[in-house]
């Protein structure tokens, strides 16, 4: 069940205008994530509102993306803002297939 975050009260009374303005600010922030691959930007997601209380993202968006080199690293910005931008977190993901061992054939 979803509430405004206005209406959610504090120990029996109404939350101050203050925080119920943060609550609502909260609510506006924009996220979205972007793939960096050996350093170099390859795409973004699309911009998510920003969820309240947890502060959580649904993107669900995958990313197809075509190396003929394996890569040397994988990483995953999460950016929030609308006019000016801030990285938040970087995500380092592991390359796939860099620590298997296969037997490969040439002829």
């Amino acid at each position: 069940m979803h509430e405004e975050p206005s209406s959610k009260k504090i120990l029996g009374g109404a939350l101050p205008s203050s925080e119920i303005s943060r609550r609502n600010n909260a609510e506006k922030i924009k996220a979205y994530c972007r793939l960096i691959i050996n350093g170099k930007f390859l795409c973004k997601t699309r911009k998510a509102l920003v969820k309240w209380p947890n502060f959580e993202i649904d993107l669900m968006e995958q990313f197809q993306v075509h190396l003929f080199t394996m890569p040397s690293s994988i990483q995953l910005e999460l950016v929030i803002g609308t006019f000016k931008e801030y990285v938040v977190d970087v995500i380092n993901v592991e390359v796939p297939g860099q620590y298997v061992k296969a037997l490969t054939s040439a002829s």
